[in-house]
């Protein structure tokens, strides 16, 4: 299963979420900073806090009746209070005991959600899915009347960013997009929606034993949402992720192990070659000054041997230089996941052999 993620623009008290209208619901909503006839308060309505996904459902506003593209910004209580309603738009194993438990209550539910793949600025499937949530009759007024803070129009930016991509200035458009980061959300409703818990799913999220390594090498639950960017006999390059830094990449040993001592003569051997041909990559891609190679492997979930090799450019101001560089882990204004799958893709092609 590719990993969930609600990500999102929001800050302490709001979110931003997504949908396409016609003219005649988006210029009154517009006007009125609230949704107005003919927007109906009796039919389902959809909201996506992923601004590439609505891109691709509107096909960059270009499909008809979805030629303005809305920005709603509503309250994070509103949004939490929809997803702890939510029920999933299928019978998810490990979610529901079975078909019938799930159909009792999708057949009373107020808010249903489905996952869709993430899209990058080519609109290519990402390795994570994205949330779209779907609110019925039965609370889409309080989604008009009580949650809504602002209705801002980014059709301009739309159609800005849609004749950069036409014109091959992809490096520019991605500078435009919202900045989204992923969205915490508290473990219990985490699992009724169909999430694996990981470090970003919610903020107190220590509650499992399990190795994060194992699904993301198996493919069965990335980490990175790029592609891995080197396979070896005993190693896999990946890309970290989320991180504030592009390029930041790990090593990552096939087998479980939590120390060097336990490494066979291959092992180690195989691993020195790795981090001085994922240096070259990086010199080679980032221009970066230097590189630094770590590993400490302590933290909960992560015990597995991990190498950081982090390329540090000659401007990064002192504050982040040496062990603090480390700040940059973070989801905190994390680079876009579509960056980061643009950037792995790079490095694979590049690595040297």
């Amino acid at each position: 299963m590719k990993q969930r993620e609600v990500r999102a623009d929001y800050d302490a008290t709001s979110i931003v979420v997504y949908q396409a209208y016609r003219e005649q619901i988006a210029l009154p909503a517009l006007k009125n900073q609230r949704f107005v006839p003919p927007f109906s308060l009796n039919r389902m309505t959809w909201i996506k806090p992923s601004f590439l996904w609505i891109m691709e459902r509107s096909n960059w506003g270009r499909k008809p009746g979805q030629e303005y593209i809305l920005a709603v910004r509503i309250t994070r209580a509103g949004w939490d209070e929809a997803l702890a309603n939510a029920v999933l738009t299928s019978p998810e194993r490990g979610v529901y005991a079975d078909a019938e438990a799930w159909r009792r209550q999708f057949e009373q539910a107020k808010v249903i959600l489905q996952w869709d793949p993430e899209r990058g600025l080519s609109g290519a499937s990402l390795q994570i899915d994205s949330i779209q949530v779907g609110l019925s009759r039965h609370i889409i007024e309080r989604y008009v009347n009580d949650w809504t803070v602002e209705i801002r129009d980014t059709t301009p930016l739309v159609r800005k960013l849609r004749d950069l991509i036409a014109n091959g200035h992809t490096s520019q458009a991605q500078k435009l997009l919202p900045r989204e980061r992923v969205y915490p959300v508290e473990a219990g409703v985490a699992r009724r929606l169909g999430m694996e818990i990981s470090p970003m799913t919610t903020e107190n999220a220590q509650d499992s034993a399990e190795c994060w390594s194992r699904p993301s090498l198996s493919g069965e639950r990335r980490i990175s949402p790029g592609p891995f960017i080197h396979e070896g006999r005993y190693w896999m390059v990946d890309h970290a992720y989320p991180i504030r830094l592009p390029g930041w990449l790990v090593l990552v040993l096939k087998r479980h192990a939590e120390a060097l001592h336990e490494l066979s003569t291959e092992e180690m051997t195989e691993m020195g070659d790795l981090i001085r041909r994922s240096c070259q990559v990086l010199r080679e891609v980032t221009g970066c000054q230097k590189e630094y190679v770590s590993l400490y492997a302590e933290a909960p979930h992560v015990a597995h041997l991990h190498v950081h090799i982090v390329p540090r450019a000659a401007d990064l101001p002192d504050d982040l230089r040496g062990p603090r560089i480390f700040g940059l882990l973070s989801a905190e204004n994390a680079v876009a996941p579509e960056a980061v799958h643009a950037l792995s893709e790079e490095l694979k092609a590049r690595f040297p052999a």
